[in-house]
């Protein structure tokens, strides 16, 4: 096998042994939010920390009859290298040195030889990043041209991080300071293009298809690299047996693969009894760590449950459903939680980390914890060496109990979410409108792996005690009173409300302060009038009952900063104010541009009353404030709307100054 070590300035545009291809028995490329956001994070602080080369991991390859490089495995990566050449040609003057990245001559540096449609489409992006006129490929309707979707929303998660680099800095290194330094994406791009490196291992020529297949099924089943959670977990155990002897191996091992399974619910809800069964595990944990009764408890019930299911279904085969000797049922389950579509946001390795921390808060250890470093999913058993072992602050099998503990709590008070917008909280049961569940739902939309420690481990704790007696909206309490004292979330991070001079936290803090007031007064369903008299409808009534958290990052100016058909003139401070902004989508700023407040007025009424699909609360306010006139929002309806909206946000902080005073 031949490895050779390569970066991006070292690609020559006339050597065709440097252009690679996807072959046919490769997936499509897949790669989503959190895969695309760990790597640029990871990039991001290379870069701010002056790290040198950045090493992405190994490409397997093998040459094919046109001289190209089949990759045998890697091509998620290298597929997601060529996006990031596409949105950082796009993003400034136009740069050779990636263009000749994407393209040697006249040859694509990646080709799809058995997916011609993927290659015209990666082509086509090339071009328009090239000419700038990637957004109206990526934003305008389809002239029916074929488009790759996955690659598509990849385009525009990468841009938007782009155009937020300076916020993701104080995220993967909250040392960073934009008042001091600006990064921009040509800093980034220098840094990329210089030191993302990576190996290429080579596999003999004379590998025939069929044998290229098989290793690759192999690579991806069992012949796949451990997880490095996996590698934690021996490490563990082994020590934990030489200790403690056989059967105690097997009690921990049980906790540890029970936990790891994160897609699944340790107990899942199929009915009122199961619910009340797991409450009772609750209570157990709560008054004692001994976790065996509660893990046999747990895996006495999904026996028991599994062989009822399999009873149902031994009849819905498809030859009996054929044959006509059955018709097909359905197993209910009661709770939505228990069914595969909603799952945790954090992988098992990123609760490892959490659960490590809140061990560490708890005996007084956190301080001095590099927040980056410690919850980088990748140096997990770097971190887990550090903390946990012999004559460390802690023991293995203390480690695995608690995270076997925290796992069946985190069940259930802890958010799932299904990936298309939408998210359920074991703990509400069948309400709908849950404020825990869409408290948390603000909190993870506003969070990321490096920030999850804010309010997760808080919950984990405050659950596992005693003296919580199970309800939801004593949690809610307690987490907005701990939420409110976040150094990052207090009341003094908004005194100069103006653009970029504050956190998105505050808007979203607002929706859900705004969607709070509404449920709390729609009991009776009467409500007609918001504070200071702002009229609404039915319309909108059920718009905000409906509004779902999102990670929207972009910051919407409601006025535009042309003032082209614009009667009033604004200046920019006045543009930039609080009361002219507002938290939407990506795609939603883009599509609303810089264009005229009346076209604008006009996707904000069709959010409303057509999709009752709203991105902002207060985007929506504003456009009520003006009686739904685009004529009536002027400086002083504007300012109106400013003072409305940060009273409710000093409020909800005294609030919780009465809260912690009580």
């Amino acid at each position: 096998m031949i490895i050779l070590q390569q970066d991006m300035s070292a690609l020559h545009p006339n050597n065709i042994h440097e252009l690679y291809n996807i072959p046919i028995y490769q997936r499509l490329f897949t790669w989503g939010k959190e895969q695309i956001e760990t790597l640029l994070d990871d990039l991001l602080y290379g870069y701010i920390t002056n790290q040198g080369d950045y090493y992405l991991g190994v490409l397997t390859v093998t040459e094919n009859a046109e001289g190209r490089k089949d990759l045998v495995d890697g091509q998620q990566r290298y597929t997601l290298l060529i996006l990031m050449g596409i949105a950082l040609l796009n993003n400034q003057e136009v740069n050779t040195k990636w263009l000749k990245f994407l393209k040697s001559n006249d040859n694509l540096r990646l080709d799809f030889s058995a997916r011609p449609d993927d290659r015209d489409f990666i082509t086509r992006l090339i071009n328009a990043s090239r000419e700038k006129t990637l957004n109206n490929l990526l934003y305008k309707e389809s002239d029916g041209s074929y488009v790759n979707d996955t690659m598509k929303r990849a385009l525009i998660l990468i841009q938007a991080y782009l155009n937020d680099l300076d916020n993701r800095a104080v995220v993967v290194y909250p040392n960073f300071s934009s008042q001091n330094r600006h990064i921009s994406a040509q800093d980034l791009s220098q840094y990329i293009y210089n030191h993302l490196t990576f190996f290429s291992t080579e596999l003999p020529k004379d590998y025939s298809a069929r044998m290229l297949n098989t290793h690759f099924e192999r690579m991806n089943s069992t012949g796949r690299n451990l997880e490095n959670h996996e590698i934690l977990k021996v490490s563990l155990l082994k020590e934990i047996h030489k200790k403690l002897g056989d059967n105690q191996y097997n009690y921990f091992i049980q906790i540890w693969n029970k936990a790891s399974r994160m897609t699944d619910l340790i107990h899942p809800f199929y009915d009122e009894k199961t619910r009340k069964a797991y409450l009772e595990i609750i209570k157990q944990i709560q008054q004692c760590n001994d976790l065996s009764n509660a893990f046999g408890l747990v895996a006495d019930n999904q026996e028991e449950q599994i062989e009822k299911n399999r009873q149902l279904t031994d009849n819905n085969s498809i030859l009996a459903v054929i044959e006509g000797k059955t018709e097909l049922t359905f197993i209910k389950k009661n709770d939505e939680c228990s069914t595969s579509n909603y799952r945790p946001f954090l992988t098992f390795t990123d609760f490892l980390l959490q659960v490590l921390y809140l061990i560490l808060k708890e005996k007084k250890q956190e301080k001095g914890i590099v927040i980056q470093h410690f919850f980088n999913p990748n140096k997990l058993i770097e971190t887990c060496e550090k903390y946990i072992g012999k004559d460390k602050a802690i023991t293995p099998e203390d480690y695995i109990a608690a995270v076997g503990k925290y796992r069946i709590l985190f069940d259930y008070f802890v958010l799932r979410i299904d990936g298309n917008g939408s998210y359920r909280l074991a703990s509400a049961g069948d309400r709908e409108h849950d404020k825990l569940e869409q408290y948390e739902a603000m909190l993870y939309a506003d969070s990321s792996r490096y920030t999850y420690y804010r309010w997760i481990p808080f919950i984990l704790e405050y659950v596992s005690n005693e003296a919580y007696s199970l309800d939801n909206e004593q949690l809610l309490s307690k987490l907005k009173v701990h939420d409110s004292l976040i150094d990052e979330h207090s009341e003094t991070n908004f005194k100069n409300f103006s653009f970029g001079k504050f956190s998105n936290y505050y808007f979203r803090r607002l929706d859900y302060l705004l969607w709070e007031y509404v449920i709390d007064d729609l009991k009776d369903n009467n409500l007609k009038i918001l504070p200071e008299g702002i009229l609404i409808d039915d319309t909108l009534i059920k718009a905000i009952k409906e509004y779902k958290f999102h990670q929207y990052n972009s910051v919407e100016h409601f006025h535009p900063r042309s003032e082209r058909e614009q009667k009033e003139h604004w200046g920019d401070d006045v543009k930039d104010s609080f009361g002219n902004l507002a938290l939407i989508s990506d795609l939603f700023n883009l599509t609303q541009s810089d264009n005229a407040l009346a076209l604008k007025f006009a996707r904000v009424r069709d959010q409303i009353s057509k999709e009752a699909k709203l991105e902002s609360i207060k985007l929506a306010l504003m456009y009520y404030s003006a009686n739904q006139n685009e004529e009536n929002w002027t400086i002083k309806t504007m300012k109106k709307h400013e003072e409305l909206m940060v009273t409710i946000l000093e409020k909800s902080y005294r609030r919780t100054d009465e809260s912690v005073n009580s």
